[in-house]
């Protein structure tokens, strides 16, 4: 892919950033290697191109896998989800029976089944919830084999995609609860030293009882949000005309699709549920992040204004992860991605680029962030974040409009439902 690429827009240079798998095998092929790479950067340099690699050993791993189970880069907030008033965006999810897949739910769908029912859906990545307790994978429901026999069970979710997977979920994901009720129990418990001004050992004994408060919006919170509903499979499906742009003129036909449905119980919704940006937007201004939006005290303006077209390259994207929280990224061209999953790789797969905030330098995005969804400084929707490199921390996103069409085939619903 080709990119501008420089710690300062000012002095970047259009840079051909190739993924490749660099050879240890021998000095000798060592020595062929680097010459070649030398030619191919000399020639590049003629027309004004730089010449970056980055190795293939961490080419796109998949942001949701065994290694996210580890604690978010920011606390988990105690004041939302434990203290329920409306469905956030970027909380953390992965299922029940297994404690190291965990990914982001990126934010709600609504929708009206055949018996006109209105049915609400968290949307993540297949991948967070492929995973059983027993490292099984593509099962609808985890059975243990009967001692003596070891025979190993056939995965029974079709590459095409399936319905009522009835996978339960937990909102937020176990190690995000564990991780919360660790903080708070630590900082309830502490003594408060003898010998203190009355007033700054009053104050020690509010933040205990505030702790205390904390911890018992947790223990009391049920994070059983709904089982599975429908997921994606491992599959390319066709980019769809509509999404045309001078971002995807380039891109292959094919693009990969990863998504899961997770649908939210009834008596875990809200009046409120909506996909709510308007903490984002503070945050962003704060940050004085380049995606900062320009909001409004009305509440339309504090919700995702609605989904669009891929905009054009070089366009500012923002998400909120469970991991990484909220970044900023720029979005760059169609590439093809080798990506890891569990028991070998997925070829052939595109997905779009997103770069890493050259002024910061914070990668947009890390374990665990695989489902979080990239909008417009506006509050548009844009993509899905399925996947990234750990290396330079660029991200993979695929078009919004292709998992809209792909959930409404998948469940049957009528284009635009």
């Amino acid at each position: 892919m080709v990119i501008n690429r420089e710690h300062w827009e000012e002095v970047s240079v259009p840079t051909v950033v190739a993924k490749l798998h660099t050879p240890t095998t021998s000095p000798t092929s060592t020595e062929l290697f680097t010459a070649a790479i030398k030619d191919i950067s000399e020639s590049l340099q003629v027309h004004g191109l730089n010449f970056k690699i980055s190795d293939t050993t961490r080419i796109w791993s998949l942001f949701g896998a065994s290694t996210a189970a580890g604690a978010p880069s920011k606390p988990p907030s105690t004041r939302w989800p434990f203290t329920r008033g409306y469905n956030t965006i970027g909380m953390s999810a992965g299922r029940t029976n297994n404690t190291k897949s965990v990914g982001t739910i990126g934010g709600y769908f609504k929708f009206r089944d055949p018996d006109s029912n209105e049915r609400v859906i968290g949307i993540t990545c297949y991948h967070v919830v492929r995973e059983g307790p027993q490292g099984e994978v593509d099962d609808r429901e985890y059975n243990p084999p009967i001692p003596p026999c070891p025979c190993p069970r056939t995965p029974e979710i079709e590459p095409t995609g399936a319905t009522n997977v009835n996978h339960p979920c937990l909102y937020p994901a176990l190690p995000d609860m564990e991780a919360a009720k660790a903080i708070y129990s630590t900082q309830a418990s502490l003594p408060i030293p003898p010998g203190l001004h009355p007033a700054i050992a009053a104050e020690e004994n509010a933040k205990r009882q505030e702790a205390r408060r904390k911890l018992h919006e947790i223990n009391s919170y049920n994070p059983n949000i709904g089982n599975v509903l429908a997921v994606s499979g491992w599959r390319n499906v066709a980019l769809h005309a509509s999404s045309s742009s001078s971002s995807a003129t380039a891109a292959s036909n094919a693009i990969l699709i990863d998504w899961a449905c997770i649908e939210i119980r009834s008596n875990t919704q809200s009046t409120y549920s909506a996909n709510y940006i308007g903490d984002i937007a503070r945050d962003l201004q704060y940050a004085q992040s380049p995606a900062a939006p320009y909001r409004t005290s009305n509440d339309h303006h504090q919700l995702i204004s609605k989904t669009i077209h891929l905009p054009s390259q070089n366009t500012i994207l923002f998400k909120k992860g469970r991991t990484t929280g909220i970044t900023a990224g720029t979005l760059a061209p169609s590439a093809p991605a080798l990506i890891r999953i569990k028991k070998g790789l997925l070829p052939a797969a595109r997905a779009f680029v997103i770069t890493r905030d050259v002024l910061s330098g914070q990668h947009f995005a890390g374990n665990g962030d695989a489902g979080a969804w990239c909008l417009t400084g506006g509050g548009e929707l844009v993509g899905l974040f399925v996947a990234g490199d750990e290396r330079d921390g660029s991200g993979l996103m695929i078009p919004i409009e292709v998992v809209m069409e792909d959930i409404e085939r998948t469940l049957g619903l009528s284009p635009g439902s």
